[in-house]
């Protein structure tokens, strides 16, 4: 009911509300790389102290959630801080698994730009 509903409404607005709608949807869809990208950041500015007070947890948790939204830096970043234990508890089979994830991501992310 909720998807007609949906259909019924964009098919009542005009050419640039329609226009609007898309360009939020977009805005949508980007927002997710730019979380991924502000908590990127963010990590790096907590785990070197730049601009904040250093506090490598913290740094871990925002890799972290970086990580979750597929940014594979921060895969990779989070992996070096449990292989040796920076900021968090050493945990070398969570590493492997960040290693390998951020090694798939570059992988695809390579094929990709070669295609």
């Amino acid at each position: 009911v909720l998807c007609l509903m949906f259909v019924r409404t964009v098919a009542t607005l005009n050419a640039s509300q329609r226009h609007r709608l898309v360009s939020f949807q977009e805005y949508k869809m980007s927002y997710s790389s730019q979380q991924q990208s502000e908590a990127l950041k963010l990590g790096k500015m907590f785990y070197t102290g730049e601009g904040v007070t250093q506090d490598k947890g913290e740094a871990a948790r925002l890799f972290a959630i970086a990580a979750e939204e597929g940014n594979v830096e921060a895969k990779f970043l989070l992996g070096q801080m449990y292989y040796g234990g920076d900021g968090v508890r050493i945990d070398r089979k969570k590493a492997k698994d960040l290693f390998q994830a951020a090694a798939k991501g570059a992988d695809r992310f390579t094929r990709e730009v070669s295609e």
